[in-house]
């Protein structure tokens, strides 16, 4: 991403600046997180906590969350979350508002979702440094969806980011309701099996499949 960027870019020229950079970026105010909308691949949208929402045969939702970084002007840069820099895993060196967004779905009981892994089932959440989260939710129990959940996670620690002693966490009562008329299968995936896929889009969503020209 830009700002990724330009930080790196700084953070390797700018010599005595370093601390400069690093100090600025880790003095603005806290981000805040948002969750704009939920829509399925058939352009339905859900822009409120509480909605329901058809699940496309594709069996993918987008997550949209916010807000968008703006300057003194107001001016927007898409693609980008206020006060936060997008990095993958240990890419952050000494910025602290700096990491990825997870999403997590949870049950009406509150305890987190499974879907396929490469070698057990897994906590249904998905990991990425857009501002456009896509869960892919083959094998995942739809029906049992209550709500999702978006975390900010700092790289460096791979935990939750805590400015202020708390999670910056933004969550939606959300219902999925399939389309009788698609198949229930795990396939359509050109061959791939649904963990393979589901594991290769959380890598596409963080940047790690950059021959793939997703990457943010």
């Amino acid at each position: 991403m830009l700002v990724s960027f330009l930080v790196a870019s700084c953070l390797a020229a700018c010599g005595d600046e370093e601390q400069t950079v690093t100090e600025r970026v880790n003095a603005q105010p806290p981000p805040t997180l948002e969750i704009m909308s939920v829509d399925n691949a058939d352009g339905v949208a859900v822009r409120e906590s509480g909605g329901s929402l058809p699940l496309s045969c594709d069996s993918r939702v987008t997550v949209h969350v916010g807000p968008v970084q703006t300057d003194s002007s107001g001016q927007e840069s898409p693609g980008l979350l206020q006060n936060w820099v997008w990095s993958g895993p240990l890419g952050c060196a000494d910025l602290l508002p700096c990491g990825f967004v997870q999403v997590t779905l949870f049950d009406a009981s509150g305890e987190p979702l499974l879907m396929p892994g490469f070698l057990e089932e897994r906590e249904a959440s998905y990991r990425a440094r857009l501002l456009d989260i896509v869960l892919d939710l083959n094998g995942v129990d739809v029906g049992s969806v209550a709500r999702l959940e978006a975390v900010l996670i700092q790289a460096n620690q791979n935990e939750p980011y805590e400015p202020e002693g708390e999670p910056i966490v933004a969550s939606w009562d959300l219902e999925l309701t399939l389309d009788s008329n698609c198949s229930t299968g795990m396939g359509g995936m050109g061959g791939m099996t649904a963990s393979s896929s589901l594991d290769m889009e959380e890598m596409v969503n963080l940047g790690g499949l950059g021959g793939l020209g997703q990457t943010p």
